[in-house]
Formats: C-alpha cells, structure tokens, sequence
C-alpha cells in the first residue's frame, strides 16, 4: 500500500508476518515511519537518522525510495547476516 503523499510504500501485513517468522521477530526497524508500522523492539525514523546508529539483532527495513542508503553506506557489524532484500 502506498501513502499518496510519499514514497513511502508500506510492506504487506502478510509479508511481514513471514518476515517475523523466518526472523523470529524483529528486534530494529532503522527506517521506521512516523506510524511505526512494523513490530518490532526498536525503531529509528527518519528524525532519528537510523543510518547514523550502530544496528544489531533482527533487522528490517522498507526504507521511502527517496531515503535508499547507498551499498556499502553502513557496515554491518559481524553478526549481522541478510535474510532478504527487494
């Protein structure tokens, strides 16, 4: 579903629910919308600057398009392991 009034695209709740599963739940959103519509224990919003903090645990992010972090622009600590990506 897409917010008309920005990029953001929001995930499926059905997608999420896989997510969570396969994760075990999520435990950061470092791109979380004002709405924190994705559970999980933390989240960072673009107020925030969720790139400029250190990530760990279960990550998930569906950053706007316009808020893509560039390859390579936040080196995953060496416990971090990708699951998926789009």
């Amino acid at each position: 579903m897409k917010s008309k009034s920005s990029d953001c695209w929001y995930t499926p709740p059905e997608i999420i629910a896989l997510i969570q599963s396969c994760l075990n739940g999520i435990t950061l959103d470092p791109c979380a919308d004002n709405g924190k519509h994705i559970e999980a224990c933390q989240h960072f919003t673009v107020a925030d600057d969720g790139l400029s903090h250190e990530w760990s645990g279960r990550v998930f992010m569906n950053p706007p398009y316009s808020w893509m972090p560039k390859p390579g622009s936040h080196p995953p600590d060496s416990a971090t392991k990708p699951c998926m990506k789009r």
